[in-house]
C-alpha cells in the first residue's frame, strides 16, 4: 500500500509538470480553434482590436454578451488572452504600469475623454479590457487561425 501511494504521488508530480510545462497547450489551442469557429472569430477580433472592451468586440461579433464572455473566457483558459480590470490600474503610478497596462489606460482615457468625472469613475469600476497574451500573439497560433478562416471563407463562397 505504501509503495502504491509513492507511485501515485510520483504520477501526480509528473502530471503537474506536464501541465506546468504547457506543452499540451499547442495541440488543445489548434483543436479548439479548428472545432469552434465562433471562438476563432472572437480570437480574430481580439487580434485586430487588442486591447478591447466587450462593447468593441460586440460591434464586430453580433451575439449576446453572455456568448462573447463565454468565448473570451475560453480564450483565457487556453492562455491566448487575459482580462485587465481598469480599476486595478486606476491608482497605480504610471511608471509601474507594464506596456500592456499603459495601452489599456490609453484606450480607456480615449474612450472616456468626453465623460464627466462621476461617469469616469463609474466606468473605471466596471470596465475590463481583454488583451492577447504572448501565446495569443504567437505567429504559429495566428497563422493557424488565419488559414482556418481563409478556408472557411473559400468554402462559403464555393
Amino acid at each position: 500500500m505504501l509503495e502504491q501511494n509513492k507511485d501515485f504521488n510520483q504520477m501526480v508530480k509528473e502530471f503537474e509538470q506536464v501541465f506546468d510545462s504547457g506543452t499540451y497547450k499547442g495541440e488543445i489551442i489548434r483543436r479548439t480553434l479548428t472545432e469552434k469557429p465562433s471562438i476563432r472569430k472572437a480570437y480574430g477580433i481580439l487580434l485586430i482590436k487588442s486591447p478591447a472592451r466587450l462593447g468593441e468586440i460586440k460591434e464586430k461579433f453580433p451575439v449576446t454578451r453572455r456568448t462573447i464572455y463565454s468565448h473570451l473566457y475560453n480564450l483565457i483558459d487556453l492562455g491566448l488572452a487575459k482580462k485587465i480590470a481598469v480599476m486595478n490600474l486606476w491608482n497605480k503610478e504610471e511608471k509601474l504600469l507594464t506596456t500592456e497596462e499603459k495601452q489599456v489606460m490609453e484606450k480607456f482615457k480615449e474612450w472616456t475623454k468626453a465623460m464627466s468625472q462621476g461617469q469616469l469613475q463609474n466606468f473605471a469600476g466596471k470596465t475590463n479590457y481583454f488583451i492577447l497574451t504572448e501565446v495569443g500573439r504567437d505567429l504559429k497560433n495566428v497563422a493557424w487561425a488565419l488559414n482556418l478562416e481563409k478556408e472557411r471563407r473559400i468554402a462559403e463562397n464555393a
